[in-house]
């Protein structure tokens, strides 16, 4: 779909010449219901083979069948993992599309995320033991990428790749971490400084054991959440605080860097849907995520202020039996609107692609308003905006062993946090937001953390904010969403 393997290795290069590092996107806990692995492993020469067995074609152990998953463990402990407790098995096994009794194995597959998604058999769990050929294809997809040049892979799904005993909600799969130090470790004798970033969807509670001791870096979730909470809601408790005490508390075993903050991904809507008709918002969390003191992701059009829905089915009622069929049909529906064409301009339907019209889902609603070619030309555009947050936060430095320190003397919406690197003189960046929407809040600011006594509070960023001096006490009159960032080197 997109392109030969040359036309990789030649995007890895021109990548590479200009200072980029390429990641792939890796969703190999599960195939598509389409993959020929899975048409073949449905076949009714298959039937009565379990993960792992052999049968008449090679496939037929790949993927987890049964005839009555309800009936045993792990199988009927295994709901959907986002709605566990208010799903069965039901919810996670089926027979294949157009399911044919006299072609197809008369038994249901896994499938935990959807229908036209089985997941990968790659423990044996009769057997009590790693399913090898599922887990060798594992080992040839590393091969084959790393062997075209790629820096490293995401890991869509990370945490279920092997699924518990007793549930498939926990990340804490002891198995499902070794399979990943596998990855880890096969990557790295191809390509020594290869990067492994995990997608697992949780609290740290779950994401922290897996870093680094697994995987270089994973996504985030718990920042990505306080980050749309704390500005949706502000509280005198906002979810932004604790994660960043979080941060500081664990940064021992956890380096800064070893998370990925963002503001927004594909799984949920865009920013301008979330806030709709609020560019001070939108503007807001775009600068919470870049200034963070973990690795920044943005996804592509994130920056234009793209627009984009996500619906999900929903949970079930608690009485099924009073749910009318369009009741249903609405809360089974689901739709991602987020992976629209990117729009170089705004001028056409093609949006500067090749051919007359954009590829896939083509380019978003908004485009002629919202395209690179119109905001680069406006100073005043949001894509202008991220620019200059990006600028300001590479002009810090942050360095592996740089520290986070949380300003526990503001409190209520005021947020602030200093970052030092390390060394006998520090650089120091202090930043300070007010998440209120409402009032004006006078604060005293100044950098939290001993290594920084002495070191100057230059104003590297100000939106919403005015500086007040008395003395040796710096203030500032944080407006509604007001901000600042303050940086200087400890004499």
């Amino acid at each position: 779909a997109y392109g030969a393997p040359a036309d990789l290795e030649h995007l890895v290069d021109e990548a590479h010449r200009r200072g980029m590092y390429v990641l792939l996107d890796t969703p190999v806990n599960h195939v598509a219901d389409s993959c020929p692995w899975f048409r073949a492993a449905r076949q009714k020469a298959c039937e009565g083979v379990p993960a792992g067995g052999a049968g008449r074609n090679p496939y037929c152990g790949y993927f987890y069948f049964h005839p009555d998953p309800g009936s045993r463990l792990p199988y009927s402990a295994w709901h959907k993992p986002w709605d566990w407790s208010r799903t069965d098995h039901r919810a996670v096994w089926y027979l294949p599309y157009a399911f044919d009794a006299a072609a197809d194995r008369n038994e249901q597959y896994y499938g935990g995320f959807a229908r036209g998604m089985p997941e990968l058999a790659f423990w044996d769990f009769a057997a009590g033991a790693w399913n090898a050929p599922v887990v060798e294809e594992l080992a040839r997809f590393v091969r084959t990428w790393f062997g075209a040049g790629i820096d490293g892979l995401r890991i869509d799904a990370a945490k279920h790749f092997v699924e518990g005993n007793t549930t498939n909600a926990s990340a804490r799969e002891p198995r499902n971490l070794e399979l990943l130090q596998r990855v880890g470790v096969q990557a790295r004798a191809l390509a020594p400084t290869a990067s492994l970033v995990a997608e697992i969807w949780s609290g740290y509670e779950d994401i922290d054991p897996y870093v680094p001791a697994t995987t270089d870096a994973a996504l985030d979730f718990p920042y990505f959440h306080a980050i749309r909470e704390s500005i949706e809601g502000p509280s005198d408790r906002p979810p932004l605080r604790e994660v960043l005490r979080h941060l500081a508390r664990t940064q021992d075993a956890i380096p800064l860097g070893s998370r990925v903050t963002f503001a927004g991904n594909h799984d949920v809507s865009r920013l301008r849907t979330h806030f709709p008709g609020d560019d001070a918002r939108l503007r807001l969390a775009h600068f919470l995520a870049f200034l963070a003191p973990e690795t920044t992701l943005l996804f592509y059009g994130e920056e234009l202020g793209f627009e984009g829905k996500v619906k999900r089915p929903g949970p079930p009622p608690a009485d099924p039996s009073r749910e009318t069929e369009e009741e249903r049909k609405q809360r089974l529906e689901e739709y991602l609107h987020t992976d629209r064409a990117f729009p170089w301009h705004g001028r056409d339907a093609s949006g500067g692609h090749a051919g007359p019209k954009a590829p896939g889902a083509g380019l978003p609603e908004d485009a002629a308003a919202h395209n690179l070619e119109t905001e680069r030309r406006d100073p005043a555009s949001l894509y202008t905006y991220v620019k200059s947050l990006a600028a300001l936060r590479r002009a810090f430095g942050a360095t592996a062993g740089t520290r986070l320190f949380v300003d526990e003397t503001l409190y209520g919406h005021v947020v602030g946090y200093t970052l030092v690197t390390p060394g006998p003189k520090p650089s120091c960046r202090t930043v300070v937001v007010s998440l209120q929407d409402r009032d004006t809040y006078t604060v005293p600011v100044r950098h939290a953390a001993a290594a920084c006594a002495g070191a100057p509070l230059d104003e590297a960023h100000a939106d919403g904010a005015q500086r007040r001096e008395q003395g040796a006490t710096v203030r500032y009159v944080l407006s509604p969403r007001g901000r600042v960032v303050l940086d200087g080197r400890a004499p």
